[in-house]
């Protein structure tokens, strides 16, 4: 009886011993050969045992790599890392083909792949799900896991030819997908794929979500931790722009500071462009009112007069002055080789537009064709004076301001230049006045003032008058002053403009400031120059030198610049004459000669003049006229036959002097001869 028991306990204890040494399932089947029915139930029930035990088995291991997973993820900050890793670990955990995800774009309402794991083909790769396609717009409509086990032919959702070339190009016949879920909103699928039939176990659609509620969170802590990324990388740049603001505004007040300085301290235009070039970059020229450089960075200032050019100097040349020496004369370093700056220092006329168009705005204006940075320091209502920048590229706002706030101090210079210029050109009219009205009132006050000016009396002196419209202006004045450099007086007197210059450089200096004139008022300025020995002479040249004027302009000479001596002969004869006279003598003496030569284009006319001019000698008159002499002889024979008796000895005087005065008529346009050395005949 107990033989039987223990046999019969023998294969329930046997069981017990295989489930304890974990023996595989088949051991247990051999068990059950040849035993007995409750054997076989013996048997069942430990078979069952150890299902269950593989079960939990399985489950631990699945709870272990969503563990081991959910620490992997979580050491992951980027977010195509994260991605990668969750794709690698859904094909591992189902021992799939392919695992892939796709995320949800709020855009353009559809799924993109955006991380896959064993797949080739790029068109699987590229592959977008518009909403409610497909299976994977299945699981985002219902938001819970779905399957099929065969792709193609499965019906439960919509399908699309380019998506199904894409999986199917893939190889792939089984899907499932489970929903990325944050705050009840999908923002993702995750799927696993199979090329062959596989219908997805319970355990394996819960492995999955579960991993898909892992790889949402993760996800959803990447978006986070990149956005915080984002975010202090965004304030840590506004911070240092902030900073660099910080820096640039206090570099453009210490920048101000300076200028404010360099001013009190009588600086000079250069000084100033120096400060701005070196804080801003580049080359920095100061252009005044009418245009004209007045000052570079790196150079002289050359605004004023050879006297100096600091602020308060007397230096002529303000601001809408054509001052001495300007910038590339031949006073000083020229900029000639500055971009927008001619060789003779003048400024381009698109940053003369520039300064125009800063001034209409009232503020600085890039030309970014020129390479350039304009300031205007002129009021809205026009002006070319200011600041040019030759700097390519932008400017930050502080660095604008500092431009701006250069050229207001540029403006204040040059205002208290003009200013300076005003009250001493006053003080050189009122001595100009003084010498040509009263030079016997105080000689030695006299005398000191005209030394201050640059202007010794104790030398032969000479009086320039010059006629021009607008001659009280004080610009021309301005003008007029520079081109004498500083070695000569200039006043308006008895409504021209009047200079007194030394003798022995008169005609030289007159030209110079006739021509200076001439440029500046852009219209014609008649100029004469008449000799004074002493300053008690200076009245009764200007008397002389302003009938000189009368004479040039009855001639019709006005533009012309002439000496009281050139015109002597014609002051002699001529005065008190008016031009009416003058051309109604030369008519009466020449008018069938004249009238010859208009007619027939002949110029019998300058054959005579220049046969009276050569001492009646055929040959020279030939030469000079570039003819033949036989030539020249039937010409006269014509004169002959208009003017009957022209050789008389009576007459030769007069006629000579008809001509004279008809040359000197046509002279800014006619056909006027030329004596035997080759000068023009001006008489």
């Amino acid at each position: 009886m107990q033989r039987r028991d223990r046999a019969t306990n023998a294969v329930p204890r046997a069981a017990l011993e295989l489930l304890a040494r974990g023996e595989p399932a088949e051991r247990l089947r051999a068990l059950a050969d040849g035993a007995g029915a409750g054997e076989r139930a013996d048997v069942d029930l430990a078979l069952q045992v150890l299902g269950q035990l593989e079960r939990h088995r399985t489950r631990e291991r699945e709870l272990l790599a969503l563990y081991e997973t959910a620490h992997d993820l979580t050491a992951l900050r980027d977010v195509d890392r994260v991605l990668g890793a969750i794709v690698r670990r859904a094909r591992q955990l189902l021992s799939s083909d392919v695992g892939y995800l796709s995320i949800h774009d709020r855009e353009r309402d559809d799924f993109y792949v955006r991380a896959t794991d064993g797949s080739f083909s790029d068109d699987f790769r590229r592959i977008r799900v518009p909403a409610g396609v497909g299976i994977c717009g299945l699981v985002a409509a219902d938001k819970r896991p779905r399957f099929s086990s065969d792709y193609a032919d499965d019906d439960r959702f919509r399908h699309s030819g380019r998506i199904d070339h894409g999986v199917l190009a893939e190889g792939i016949e089984s899907l499932l997908g489970v929903p990325l879920m944050a705050d009840d909103a999908v923002i993702g699928v995750l799927f696993v794929a199979d090329r062959y039939p596989r219908a997805y176990a319970p355990e394996q659609i819960a492995l999955l979500d579960s991993l898909g509620a892992l790889a949402a969170a993760a996800i959803e802590n990447a978006r986070l931790f990149q956005e915080s990324r984002d975010a202090l990388l965004r304030e840590r740049r506004a911070n240092a722009a902030l900073q660099a603001r910080t820096l640039e505004i206090q570099s453009a007040a210490d920048v101000h500071e300076q200028l404010t300085a360099l001013l009190a301290a009588g600086g000079e235009l250069a000084d100033l462009a120096d400060v701005v070039a070196r804080e801003l970059g580049g080359e920095v020229i100061v252009v005044g009112d009418a245009g004209e450089p007045l000052a570079r960075s790196g150079g002289d200032d050359g605004a004023g007069s050879s006297g100096g050019g600091g602020v308060g100097s007397s230096g002529g040349g303000g601001a809408g002055g054509g001052g001495g020496g300007g910038v590339g004369s031949s006073g000083g370093d020229g900029i000639g080789s500055s971009s927008g700056v001619g060789a003779g220092g003048e400024l381009s006329d698109a940053l003369r537009d520039g300064l125009r168009r800063s001034a209409e705005l009232g503020r600085s204006l890039r030309l970014e064709a020129e390479g350039a940075w304009a300031a205007s320091t002129a009021a809205p209502s026009g002006g070319e004076g200011g600041l040019v920048l030759l700097r390519d590229g932008p400017l930050s706002p502080p660095q604008v301001r500092m431009l701006e706030r250069a050229a207001v101090m540029v403006a204040l210079v040059l205002l208290s230049r003009e200013r300076v210029v005003a009250a001493e050109q006053r003080a050189m009219g009122d001595l100009v006045n003084g010498l040509l009205t009263q030079p016997h009132a105080d000689p030695e006050a006299l005398g000191r003032e005209a030394r201050r000016h640059g202007l010794p009396l104790d030398q032969p002196l000479a009086v320039v008058a010059l006629r021009l419209e607008q001659a009280r202006e004080p610009r021309f004045a301005q003008v007029a002053r520079a081109a004498l450099g500083g070695r000569g007086l200039v006043g308006a007197f008895n409504g021209e403009l009047a200079a007194i210059v030394a003798a022995d450089d008169a005609e030289t200096s007159a030209a110079r400031v006739h021509a200076d004139l001439a440029a500046a008022a852009r219209a014609p300025v008649t100029a004469a120059i008449a000799l004074a020995g002493e300053p008690a002479q200076l009245p009764g040249a200007h008397r002389r030198a302003s009938r000189c004027l009368r004479l040039l302009v009855s001639l019709g000479r006005e533009g012309d610049c002439a000496s009281e001596t050139a015109l002597a002969p014609y002051a002699l004869l001529l005065s008190g004459q008016g031009r009416a006279q003058v051309g109604g003598y030369v008519e009466r003496e020449l008018a069938p000669l004249a009238r010859w030569d208009e007619r027939r284009g002949t110029e019998l006319v300058r054959t005579l003049l220049t046969y009276f001019d050569c001492g009646h000698s055929t040959t020279a008159a030939s030469a000079a006229l570039h003819i033949h002499p036989n030539t020249l002889r039937q010409r006269l024979d014509k004169v002959t036959s208009l003017l009957p008796g022209w050789n008389d000895p009576s007459r030769v005087l007069e006629l000579h002097l008809a001509l004279r005065l008809h040359m000197l008529h046509a002279a800014d346009g006619g056909d006027g001869a030329e004596p035997a050395d080759g000068r023009p005949a001006r008489g």
